[in-house]
Protein backbone atom coordinates (compact mmCIF):
# COMPACT_ATOMS: atom_id res chain seq x y z
CA UNK A 1 0.00 0.00 0.00
CA UNK A 2 1.63 3.33 -0.99
CA UNK A 3 1.39 5.69 1.79
CA UNK A 4 -0.99 8.86 0.75
CA UNK A 5 0.84 11.30 2.30
CA UNK A 6 4.63 12.36 2.63
CA UNK A 7 4.97 11.32 7.04
CA UNK A 8 7.68 13.71 6.71
CA UNK A 9 6.24 16.59 4.89
CA UNK A 10 3.24 16.73 6.85
CA UNK A 11 4.56 16.33 10.11
CA UNK A 12 7.06 19.10 9.34
CA UNK A 13 4.39 21.39 8.84
CA UNK A 14 2.69 21.09 12.40
CA UNK A 15 6.39 23.25 13.13
CA UNK A 16 5.39 25.72 11.19
CA UNK A 17 4.07 29.35 12.68
CA UNK A 18 0.35 28.22 10.90
CA UNK A 19 0.85 24.19 11.96
CA UNK A 20 2.13 25.08 15.30
CA UNK A 21 -0.78 27.59 16.42
CA UNK A 22 -3.36 24.74 14.80
CA UNK A 23 -2.06 21.78 16.74
CA UNK A 24 -1.71 23.84 19.65
CA UNK A 25 -5.47 24.55 19.53
CA UNK A 26 -6.47 21.39 18.39
CA UNK A 27 -4.51 19.44 21.27
CA UNK A 28 -6.02 22.24 23.56
CA UNK A 29 -9.41 21.12 22.78
CA UNK A 30 -9.02 17.27 22.42
CA UNK A 31 -7.40 17.56 26.40
CA UNK A 32 -10.47 19.38 27.34
CA UNK A 33 -12.87 16.88 25.74
CA UNK A 34 -11.76 14.11 27.04
CA UNK A 35 -10.85 15.21 30.58
CA UNK A 36 -7.93 12.18 30.46
CA UNK A 37 -5.16 11.96 33.24
CA UNK A 38 -2.06 10.48 34.04
CA UNK A 39 -2.10 6.54 33.59
CA UNK A 40 -5.01 6.93 31.70
CA UNK A 41 -4.89 4.53 28.18
CA UNK A 42 -5.76 6.56 25.03
CA UNK A 43 -6.55 4.87 21.52
CA UNK A 44 -5.91 7.23 18.96
CA UNK A 45 -7.20 5.92 15.53
CA UNK A 46 -6.23 7.63 12.63
CA UNK A 47 -2.75 8.07 14.42
CA UNK A 48 -0.52 9.21 10.94
CA UNK A 49 2.63 10.46 12.16
CA UNK A 50 1.83 10.17 15.66
CA UNK A 51 2.17 13.63 16.32
CA UNK A 52 -0.74 14.45 18.59
CA UNK A 53 -0.28 10.35 20.15
CA UNK A 54 3.50 11.56 21.44
CA UNK A 55 1.90 14.90 22.75
CA UNK A 56 -0.93 12.45 25.25
CA UNK A 57 2.45 10.65 26.13
CA UNK A 58 3.97 13.08 27.07
CA UNK A 59 1.43 13.95 29.74
CA UNK A 60 1.70 10.57 31.13
CA UNK A 61 -0.84 8.57 29.42
CA UNK A 62 -0.46 5.23 27.61
CA UNK A 63 -1.19 5.86 23.95
CA UNK A 64 -1.57 3.11 21.32
CA UNK A 65 -1.95 4.71 18.45
CA UNK A 66 -3.82 2.69 14.90
CA UNK A 67 -3.31 3.56 11.34
CA UNK A 68 -3.83 1.92 7.98
CA UNK A 69 -0.77 3.73 6.62
CA UNK A 70 2.42 1.32 6.97
CA UNK A 71 4.69 4.31 6.06
CA UNK A 72 2.88 6.90 8.87
CA UNK A 73 3.64 4.26 11.06
CA UNK A 74 7.07 3.46 10.24
CA UNK A 75 7.69 7.22 10.77
CA UNK A 76 5.94 7.67 14.03
CA UNK A 77 8.03 4.79 15.52
CA UNK A 78 11.08 7.05 14.61
CA UNK A 79 9.71 9.79 16.80
CA UNK A 80 10.12 7.86 19.91
CA UNK A 81 9.04 4.62 22.05
CA UNK A 82 6.22 5.94 23.95
CA UNK A 83 3.24 5.33 22.01
CA UNK A 84 2.51 1.49 20.53
CA UNK A 85 1.79 1.80 17.09
CA UNK A 86 -0.36 -0.99 15.64
CA UNK A 87 -1.54 -0.83 12.08
CA UNK A 88 -5.54 -0.72 11.84
CA UNK A 89 -8.31 1.09 11.38
CA UNK A 90 -11.42 1.85 12.93
CA UNK A 91 -13.29 -0.78 11.07
CA UNK A 92 -10.66 -3.56 11.80
CA UNK A 93 -9.34 -2.72 15.14
CA UNK A 94 -5.90 -4.83 15.71
CA UNK A 95 -7.03 -6.25 19.34
CA UNK A 96 -10.80 -6.66 20.62
CA UNK A 97 -12.47 -3.41 21.55
CA UNK A 98 -13.10 -2.46 25.18
CA UNK A 99 -15.83 0.22 25.24
CA UNK A 100 -14.58 1.91 28.52
CA UNK A 101 -11.36 3.06 26.48
CA UNK A 102 -11.21 6.48 26.38
CA UNK A 103 -10.90 7.08 22.04
CA UNK A 104 -10.53 10.20 20.64
CA UNK A 105 -9.60 11.30 17.09
CA UNK A 106 -10.25 14.82 16.11
CA UNK A 107 -8.60 15.34 12.66
CA UNK A 108 -9.32 11.74 11.43
CA UNK A 109 -13.04 12.43 11.19
CA UNK A 110 -12.05 15.24 8.29
CA UNK A 111 -11.25 12.76 6.21
CA UNK A 112 -13.43 9.63 6.83
CA UNK A 113 -15.81 7.97 4.95
CA UNK A 114 -19.56 8.06 6.07
CA UNK A 115 -19.40 4.55 7.46
CA UNK A 116 -16.01 5.00 9.18
CA UNK A 117 -18.03 8.07 10.76
CA UNK A 118 -21.00 6.11 11.36
CA UNK A 119 -18.74 3.18 13.46
CA UNK A 120 -16.70 6.13 15.08
CA UNK A 121 -20.06 7.70 16.50
CA UNK A 122 -21.10 3.87 17.65
CA UNK A 123 -18.01 3.11 19.60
Amino acid sequence: MKSIIDPAAYEAWYHTPRGQWIGDHEFSLMQHLLMAEEDTTLLDIGCGTGHFSRRFAQLGLSVTGIDPDPATLKFARTKGEDVRYMQGSVLELPFPFTPTMPKFRLLGLCHAQPAWLCHTISL
